[in-house]
């Protein structure tokens, strides 16, 4: 996919960071192995660090963090080996039940945020930072783990934030945010940014970082969403293009193939529905899968869409073209192909009955392989248990009565109760979104919209709450699903002018 992200430089000369004297200069001084353009432009005094950020979350679409304004629990290092973590530049800032706030460098590396969570089971949100000084933090950190210290604290954190974190504020420290500007650098992150002795740029008041999620998710006692289990590391077994991987000791279930080029991939996906009852055999080329489907047949298929020898999409066009194998289950995932309209392309044209796109989380394919071999005919259930009735009930009326904490116990209780009910998890959303707790929020749309593809009030809320978050590409791609939703012209009309605003 090829790559649209703005240059840096126009960014920066857009925001009147830089002057073109400069920029021009610090381009035609570029030479191989030197740092990226921004880590060189903070080094040379020329660009504050904060600057710096705004024009990467800008390019990025992300959220920029600040990372001498965060502490990391060395115990959360355990998720990311250090191999890992200096290979690709990330770095786990917060983890917090199923979800792990990450800095990257390139938060538009798709393979690294599905490797990520593949490895860690849990959800990952990216949050981008400076290379050089994520690069350096990373070494820090590490190093602190090994010395079994158990925070790295940034040079400019608050006294809230160290509170939050409970990490005493070391004595002497400035009880301000920040140190004065005329004060020396005292801190590993801050001398990171310049030569010695070189020219210092006054701090911004206020941090990068767009939302305040990550620190209320470190003090335990604001409000969160319950956390989900954490899920298990899987140790990849040897993988065999065909073979049965073991399931559990119950009689044998359901024969599922796993189809994916990547062996490694193939193999922990293998393992995880193996773990839950299935029969599971598995194929990293399209002619040995559509083999397998004639020697094993199976109920179900999870079928990377770019497999080599045979594509995706032609073994899927042939199982759904055959009147033996029509009725088999197909889950497709893909890394290339993304957005909703693909998704609704693939199910038109080529008859497949789900799709998920990568990254994902070991607990997203659980639960997209669920709601696809429930749907009948890919159609999705529209009524909800008279359970999950009554709980939605007593939520709505707990809501309008302002009882919040009990509000959401009950449709929690809705929720497992039924877990395909989207308006459960659409209300959830809502007075997560209220509640100032987005990522809770996004999470709860997200999983209508899988139940519920063109449910407008989810389409709309879930842009708002990406918008919000600081996440623009995410939040843009939901405004132009909800185009498609939009009950009427003059809804359609608004959508296009607060899209065209966005842009």
């Amino acid at each position: 996919m090829a790559d649209t992200k703005k240059p840096i430089g126009s960014i920066l000369l857009k925001q009147g960071a830089v002057t073109s004297k400069d920029l021009a200069q610090a381009l035609q001084e570029q030479r191989p192995g030197d740092p990226p353009l921004l880590s060189r432009l903070c080094l040379a005094g020329l660009l504050d660090h904060q600057v710096a950020l705004k024009a990467l979350s800008e390019q990025s679409g992300c959220p920029g963090i600040d990372l001498s304004q965060v502490v990391v629990r060395t115990d959360d290092l355990k998720l990311v080996p250090r191999e890992m973590a200096e290979r690709h530049c990330v770095l786990p800032i917060l983890v917090k039940g199923n979800r792990m706030f990450v800095a990257m460098s390139d938060p538009r590396d798709e393979r690294v945020l599905q490797e990520l969570e593949l490895v860690t089971g849990k959800k990952a949100f990216p949050y981008v930072s400076l290379k050089a000084v994520l690069r350096s933090t990373i070494t820090e950190a590490y190093a602190k783990r090994d010395a079994g210290e158990r925070h790295l604290v940034g040079a400019n954190c608050s006294p809230d934030t160290l509170r939050k974190a409970g990490v005493p504020r070391p004595s002497g420290r400035p009880s301000a945010t920040r140190p004065p500007v005329d004060e020396a650098p005292s801190s590993q992150m801050e001398r990171r940014l310049r030569p010695t002795g070189g020219p210092r740029k006054p701090f911004h008041s206020r941090p990068v970082v767009v939302d305040d999620t990550m620190e209320r998710a470190n003090d335990d006692s604001a409000p969160m969403s319950f956390d989900d289990p954490t899920m298990a590391h899987f140790d990849l077994p040897p993988e065999v293009a065909g073979r049965d991987y073991p399931t559990s000791t119950a009689p044998p279930g359901p024969t599922l193939l796993v189809a994916d080029a990547d062996r490694e991939i193939a193999a922990m996906v293998a393992r995880i529905f193996g773990s839950r009852g299935y029969r599971v055999v598995v194929a990293d080329r399209g002619d040995t899968a559509l083999q397998l489907v004639r020697d094993v047949e199976p109920e179900a298929i999870i079928l990377e869409a770019t497999l080599p020898q045979v594509h995706g999409f032609e073994v899927a066009r042939q199982l759904k073209s055959s009147e033996r194998y029509r009725n088999v289950k197909i889950l497709m995932t893909s890394a290339l192909y993304r957005g909703w309209r693909i998704a609704e392309d693939l199910k038109a044209n080529y008859g497949i009955d789900g799709f998920l796109e990568k990254p994902f989380t070991a607990e997203d394919l659980v639960y997209a392989l669920d709601n696809t071999t429930r749907a009948a005919g890919g159609e999705r259930p529209a009524e909800i248990s008279a359970e999950a009735e009554q709980f939605l009930q007593e939520g709505v009326q707990a809501y309008k009565a302002g009882r919040i904490d009990e509000a959401i116990a009950r449709l929690r209780a809705g929720a497992q109760a039924d877990p395909l009910a989207y308006k459960i998890h659409f209300h959830l959303g809502l007075l997560y979104g209220k509640s100032g707790q987005l990522y809770d929020g996004i999470q709860e749309l997200e999983t209508a919209l899988s139940i519920q593809p063109d449910f407008f009030p989810a389409l709309k809320n879930l842009a708002v709450l990406y918008q919000n978050a600081g996440f623009r590409n995410k939040s843009i791609e939901m405004w132009e699903r909800c185009l498609s939703s939009a009950p009427d012209d003059e809804t359609r009309e608004g959508i296009k002018r607060h899209l065209l605003a966005v842009l």
